[in-house]
């Protein structure tokens, strides 16, 4: 029977990294659970906490979505919404 060692002599050396790569991903990731650890991998994406949410809710006194919507659609017309020349809180007939 042959031996994963010997498997990984028979691989191109680019194929032996990848091996090598895959098991260290295994070991972390392995290891990890075993711990119970509650840190995610780093190649796995978070979950965004939304902090932000809310945070604009008093501006609805001011501004309506359709309002906004025409604003942005006027911007974009005069090509000024990503040149940045747009003033923020500046919003066209206010």
């Amino acid at each position: 029977m042959t031996t994963i060692e010997d498997k990984m002599r028979a691989l191109p050396s680019d194929a032996q990294q990848e091996v090598e790569d895959f098991i260290e991903f295994l070991l972390v990731k392995r290891g990890s659970e075993k711990a119970g650890s509650t840190k995610p991998p780093q190649n796995r994406r978070q979950v965004p906490a939304f902090k932000w949410a809310g945070a604009l809710s008093g501006m609805g006194k001011h501004y309506t979505a359709v309002h906004l919507q025409h604003e942005i659609l006027a911007q974009r017309a005069a090509g000024s919404l990503n040149d940045g020349s747009a003033q923020p809180g500046s919003v066209a007939g206010r």
